[in-house]
């Protein structure tokens, strides 16, 4: 082979290879952002000790933006159910009616459901004389399971996925997240106007007005 056709093999490898790589990086967004996934965060602090892998790749994997509703829902119409007692506010959309009972508001969507008693979007209850959220929540589990701590509730049981402190719409709240056949949110406010005392909200996991509901919340 003559000089002049091993110079032009060359340059010709050279060439490929740099249009591989240029091809090759252009696929990987995870390297032009130093190596960080674009993933969606959650502001959380875990009072509870830390949870193992699986609990974290659960949150994750709810791709739960905490107190942000997403970008195509208008709340602006929605109805506002308000607590003086309990100094609680939280919007819902309009149509959605109010069941109350047994010291608990279910709101449920007559539209989608043809009972409409059946099926709750959300629910909010109240609890009095809690020295301690912890203590309250685990009153079933350390009596059926012997569970002392919550984050052995946690780790013990296939049907929890996590148990910890959101920041969500600028407020603290402490969220049971459920699994499996449950699939709930269970949160749990303060009341700052009566003393020792919570406001419940519980939604399914994967509702999709959740983030939108979560963000009209307010405590005064």
């Amino acid at each position: 082979m003559s000089k002049k056709a091993i110079i032009t093999v060359v340059i010709a490898v050279v060439v490929l290879a740099a249009v591989g790589g240029a091809v090759w990086y252009a696929t990987r967004p995870s390297l032009r952002q130093g190596g960080q996934e674009n993933n969606p965060v959650v502001t959380e602090n875990n009072g509870q000790g830390s949870q193992d892998s699986n609990n974290i790749e659960n949150n994750q994997l709810q791709g739960e933006v905490v107190g942000s509703p997403a970008a195509d829902v208008d709340t602006s119409n929605w109805q506002t159910y308000r607590n003086e007692e309990y100094g609680f506010e939280v919007r819902y959309p309009e149509g959605w009616g109010i069941k109350e009972e047994n010291n608990k508001l279910s709101f449920i969507d007559p539209d989608n459901y043809e009972d409409f008693y059946k099926w709750t979007e959300m629910e909010i209850g109240f609890w009095d004389n809690v020295d301690n959220l912890e203590e309250k929540l685990l009153e079933y589990p350390k009596k059926e399971y012997g569970y002392k701590t919550m984050q052995e509730f946690v780790d013990g049981e296939m049907d929890v996925f996590s148990y910890s402190v959101k920041n969500i719409n600028n407020l603290d709240i402490t969220v049971l997240t459920m699994g499996a056949h449950i699939a709930n949110d269970y949160y749990y406010l303060p009341s700052h106007l009566k003393n020792r005392s919570y406001i419940k909200i519980n939604m399914r996991s994967g509702h999709k007005l959740k983030n939108s509901i979560l963000s009209t919340i307010k405590i005064y």
